[in-house]
């Protein structure tokens, strides 16, 4: 999976990826918040942790902590143009 993605994002986004990735997941986001109806959608930040996200889905909360492991900036790296990585 990681291969594909690093092989996408950088193919697709030609060493734009922080800019044009961007960009696209707004205008993503925008058009799911009009086709899909409020109650059965869940705007989500993974920092919020578990309480909102269990309540959502009707399960209980995790007694484990949130995980963190994809934090943005990891991602950025792992899938970042090489020459980008310098800079």
């Amino acid at each position: 999976m990681r291969r594909w993605a690093k092989a996408y994002f950088e193919g697709y986004h030609k060493g734009r990826l922080g800019t044009h990735a961007k960009e696209e997941l707004l205008e993503h986001n925008e058009l799911i918040q009009r086709l899909i109806p409020a109650n059965q959608l869940l705007v989500y930040e993974l920092g919020e942790g578990w309480d909102r996200l269990a309540e959502f889905l009707g399960v209980p909360v995790p007694e484990e902590p949130f995980p963190h492991l994809n934090e943005s900036a990891a991602f950025l790296e792992e899938v970042r143009d090489p020459a980008e990585q310098s800079s």
